[in-house]
Formats: structure tokens, C-alpha cells, sequence
């Protein structure tokens, strides 16, 4: 376990220029900010999910994993302060039910009840387990099948432009391939960048269908692991209202 925090954050010490570079970083962060959680270790484990960058795809699962690590460690206005930043710049996150009944924990032990309440309220008038949770998952299902077909369409085309490509290369005059199109220099010289320009175009398109497709398959798979907050909710409801009765008294 030593070796693998150390190679991390050899990693994290790494030059970061450039997005891929910045992406490996900021996976070791979150990687190494879950290691160190599980070794109760939760002031290390927030520091490293809090250096995790917004452009990171999984920056707002870093931010609940740092509220859970600052809430562990009992720094519950950290863990509000991170917990605040996530459901304020995601506000489509798949989970931010979590983000409330754990918002509604830090209220509670910090004393502000009325807070607490309005955070597990949250969960109780949000979609749950309902319809809209589902459309949301059968809308990804679908938006992956559909980026998977425009995928096959664009590897077959950009097999067929990589053939003309290489049909356009033009052969030695000797050559007993040699075409007699082919005597104009600049036309082939034209037509072959216009193929490259259209391979370049189409590969930048595939790179693009590809990012969705990933971007989709995480949501389907977090949305697979999504716990139900409304019974945990209810608990923490009815422990807030106690606590408030018994200062009341």
C-alpha cells in the first residue's frame, strides 16, 4: 500500500501541461484521496479529492468524496464548504441526493436543526426513485445505442477515405500500376489533401462520438449504483426533529 501512495503521488508531481497530462493527475489524486480514506487517514484523503480540477469528468464525484473524508474527520464546515461548490456547479449530478442527506448531517452536528430538516425535505421532494430518474437513465441507454451506431458509421467512412487515399498515391512511371490520370501532379496533390482534410475532419468527429459514448456509459453505470437517500433521510429527519424538541425543553 506505501509503494502505491508513493507511485501516485510521484505521479501528481508530474508536469501538468496539457489536458491528457492534467487528466492523469487528477485521476491520481482521486485515486490516492480514496486510498487514503480507507486507511482512515481523512485529512489526507480530502486534501488530495480537493485538488482534483474542474475539468476533471469525475470532478463532482471528487467533491462528494471530500465532504464524506472532512466529514469523517469532523471538519463539517469543510466537508459543507466542498458539499456547497458541488450542488451549486452540478446541479444535473446524478447523485446529488447524497450531497443533501450529507449536507443535512453536517447541519446536525453542527446544531442548526432547521437546516438539517431542509436538506432531508430536499430528498423527499426530489425525483427518488420516481419517473424522472428512469427517463433520465433510459434517455443514456438510448443516447449510448444511438453514438454506438454513429461510431460504426464513421469507422466505415473513414476506412473508405483511408482506401481512396492510398488508390491516389501517385506510382512510379515504370510502375505497372501507373495511370494515366495520374500525369497531372497538382490535381493528384489536390485531391489528396482534400482527402486527408476529410479523413482529419472525420477522425475528429469519431474522437468526439467517442468521448460521448464514454461520458454515457458513466452514467448508466453510476446510475446502476445510485443508493436510495429517502430512507436514510427519514432518519435523519426524525433525529434533527428530537435533538430540536429536547432544546426546546
Amino acid at each position: 500500500m506505501r509503494e502505491a501512495i508513493e507511485d501516485f503521488l510521484e505521479v501528481t508531481k508530474r508536469s501538468n501541461k496539457g489536458a491528457e497530462r492534467q487528466a492523469i493527475i487528477d485521476e491520481a489524486h482521486l485515486t490516492v484521496g480514496y486510498v487514503y480514506f480507507e486507511l482512515s487517514d481523512y485529512k489526507a484523503a480530502t486534501r488530495h479529492f480537493l485538488e482534483v480540477t474542474p475539468a476533471f469528468y469525475d470532478h463532482p464525484d471528487a467533491l462528494l468524496a471530500a465532504g464524506w473524508a472532512a466529514f469523517k474527520d469532523r471538519d463539517y464546515r469543510a466537508a459543507l464548504s466542498a458539499l456547497n461548490l458541488l450542488v451549486a456547479d452540478y446541479p444535473d449530478y446524478y447523485n446529488l441526493e447524497e450531497a443533501y442527506f450529507l449536507r443535512g448531517h453536517c447541519h446536525l452536528k453542527l446544531g442548526y436543526y432547521d437546516f438539517a430538516i431542509g436538506e432531508y425535505d430536499r430528498i423527499f421532494s426530489g425525483p427518488g426513485d420516481t419517473t424522472e430518474t428512469t427517463r433520465r437513465l433510459n434517455a443514456a441507454r438510448l443516447g449510448l445505442g444511438a453514438q454506438q451506431k454513429r461510431m460504426e458509421e464513421l469507422r466505415t467512412q473513414l476506412l473508405l477515405l483511408e482506401s481512396k487515399l492510398v488508390q491516389s498515391i501517385p506510382f512510379d512511371a515504370d510502375d505497372e500500376h501507373s495511370d494515366t490520370t495520374l500525369e497531372d501532379p497538382q490535381i493528384v496533390q489536390k485531391a489528396r489533401e482534400g482527402l486527408i482534410k476529410k479523413i482529419l475532419n472525420e477522425r475528429q468527429e469519431f474522437d468526439r462520438v467517442l468521448d460521448k459514448i464514454t461520458e454515457l456509459k458513466r452514467e448508466v453505470d453510476k446510475g446502476k449504483m445510485r443508493k436510495k437517500w429517502q430512507a436514510y433521510a427519514e432518519y435523519g429527519k426524525v433525529r434533527a426533529l428530537f435533538l430540536q424538541g429536547m432544546i426546546s425543553k
